[in-house]
């Protein structure tokens, strides 16, 4: 019986090894179709690590800079950027655009390093190394606005006041940095101006200061420049017939672009202008004037004037006042109340619309005078000849000044009900409640000294607060010890005695932005076919400033306004 179970066993293994027989080593069955699997062409493996083209990492970052990376490669990739180990920026897409903002890293130079990494963990890295820098500001400033060479400095702080940069500005452009370190994405910058006069045995110095604030890096010209002017070189010499010269003042003049009266003089029976303008044949209007001998009162029935086409080497021209014209049209205001002698209108027509900027005629001004009665409506020339119309009103109601600039259809004449809260304590000036239809606020400090002949004034304006960038309170600054120890006189050493002196409130129709704002109303960055600027403004003077009361205040503000557009200048 244990013979047949052997016998069996060996039978059943034989059967088995008949059947099937398998690599002892890899254990995989051995069959007819077994030779084409263990010779199949091995897989290739992706071994290329990731290209990348980089753009944006200069020699020199010195403004917040645009860097865009792009990544080729078969596979997903994850890009990241690191400064000294830590992450800046990083993607999963073949593409990494991001801003590198030198102002919150360490000035000088430093590196950059890009990582990327494919599905198959190939890698590729770069190092780029570049000099860091805190470009505050280009500055450009002309030679014609230093022409009187009075001293001018330009200064900047972080918005926690900090000081960043003090400089004396040169002619030409100016690249003005600072090693601080900013947080912010914008700086205070404050321009300063030593005004100083002499008269006889006394003298006046006045430091003017005004502060705004600024994105970093941008390029802005000196604040109170525009264009280069040049005096006309032609003279044209015109006798106004019937017209008596008394008082030592015309009864007409004329000014507007490329053109002015610069002298005037006559008799009991006629009066002489004396016209510098442009020999291009343009135009000259002779208007009533505002300091003539008989009061322009601004209505329409005591409204003439005289168009002039002066031919090329013409000097000389005659008119008689009967050849005077009355105005084609006249659109009519009405003026609301006031305070007497305060109101002034300037009125200014363009023939040509393109030639915006180029050429005004000064056609209608009237200043209110305190002995006469108060007005209420004035009528205001129209002409076939004019497309449009730069109007401004200016006037004061109850101690507080107002002022409106606009054409026809927009000149906003009622005074406005703009209340706002102002704070000014010894270290900031808050604005706690302020009105949306108002863009901005300048808050003016100051303080004045006048002993035995010298006057010494510090007028210092924080025009920060714009309705748009957030910002309601700010910290009150420390003149740079440059500026005192140049003034070098106890009176300037020190800002911090100052007094609310005035708040100004401005409101633009057709600017959207407060650095648009500061742009064109403050840096008179000239924009090509810039439609007319419509702002109004209303300033008010508080009754605590210690130097002068409210109403003295405000009558010596109307009066420079009204001195700024004396008729002999080119333009009010």
């Amino acid at each position: 019986m244990r013979q047949k179970l052997a016998i069996v066993i060996v039978f059943l293994i034989s059967f088995y090894s008949c059947e099937q027989t398998e690599d002892p080593i890899t254990n995989i069955p051995k069959d007819e179709d077994s030779t084409e699997d263990i010779n199949e062409e091995p897989v290739e493996v992706d071994e290329t690590a990731p290209i990348l083209t980089i753009a944006g990492f200069t020699d020199v970052i010195e403004t917040i800079s645009d860097v865009s990376i792009i990544v080729e490669d078969d596979s997903a990739v994850e890009t990241k950027v690191f400064y000294e180990g830590e992450e800046i920026a990083a993607s999963l897409d073949k593409q990494l655009n991001f801003k590198v903002n030198p102002y919150t890293i360490p000035v000088g130079e430093i590196d950059f390093e890009v990582i990327s990494i494919d599905d198959l963990g190939n890698e590729t890295s770069e190092i780029l190394t570049t000099e860091i820098k805190h470009l505050l500001m280009i500055y450009n400033q002309s030679a014609i606005n230093n022409a009187n060479n009075f001293p001018n400095w330009l200064f900047f702080n972080s918005l926690g006041g900090v000081e960043l940069a003090v400089v004396e500005p040169i002619i030409g452009d100016l690249k003005i940095y600072t090693d601080k370190i900013i947080l912010e994405d914008k700086v205070l910058y404050s321009y300063a101006r030593l005004e100083e006069f002499t008269y006889g045995s006394g003298s006046d110095r006045q430091l003017h200061i005004s502060t705004y604030a600024i994105n970093l890096g941008g390029t802005k010209v000196s604040p109170d420049l525009s264009t280069v002017y040049e005096d006309p070189e032609s003279i044209l010499e015109v006798t106004i017939n019937n017209v008596p010269f008394q008082n030592y003042s015309p009864d007409y003049t004329s000014s507007g672009s490329g053109y002015y009266t610069s002298e005037f003089e006559g008799d009991e029976t006629h009066t002489i202008l004396t016209i510098k303008h442009v020999a291009d044949n343009n135009p000259i209007y002779l208007v009533p004037n505002y300091y003539g001998s008989t009061y322009f009162d601004g209505k329409k029935e005591n409204y003439k004037y005289a168009k002039l086409l002066p031919e090329s080497g013409n000097s000389s021209m005659e008119v008689d006042i009967n050849e005077f014209l009355q105005a084609e049209d006249n659109f009519k205001i009405d003026i609301p109340e006031h305070d007497a002698g305060t109101l002034f209108f300037y009125r200014k027509g363009i023939e040509n619309y393109e030639e915006f900027n180029e050429r005004l005629f000064n056609i209608y001004w009237m200043d209110e005078d305190e002995e006469q009665e108060l007005v209420t409506y004035l009528d205001l020339p129209k002409f076939s000849t004019m497309n449009e119309y730069k109007n401004e009103i200016g006037y004061s109601k109850d101690g507080v000044y107002y002022n409106s600039i606009g054409n026809d259809s927009n000149v906003e004449v009622d005074f406005p009900n703009w209340n706002s809260e102002i704070e000014v304590t010894e270290t900031e000036i808050k604005l706690i409640e302020n009105n949306p239809d108002v863009d901005y606020y300048a808050i003016s400090l100051d303080k004045r000294q006048f002993e035995n002949g010298q006057g010494r004034v510090l007028n210092w304006k924080y025009s920060v607060f714009g309705k748009d960038n957030g910002i309601r309170n700010v910290k009150r600054l420390a003149l740079p010890n440059l500026i005192s120890e140049e003034l070098n006189e106890a009176f300037f050493e020190t800002g911090d005695d100052l007094e609310l002196y005035r708040e100004v409130r401005y409101d633009y129709k057709n600017i959207e932005t407060y650095d648009e704002i500061l742009d064109i109303d403050v840096f008179q960055q000239y924009v090509p076919n810039q439609p007319l600027l419509i702002r109004s403004t209303n300033e008010m003077f508080p009754t605590s400033f210690s130097n002068k009361s409210t109403q003295l205040n405000n009558k010596a503000f109307i009066q420079n306004k009204k001195q700024q557009r004396f008729g002999i200048y080119s333009d009010f």
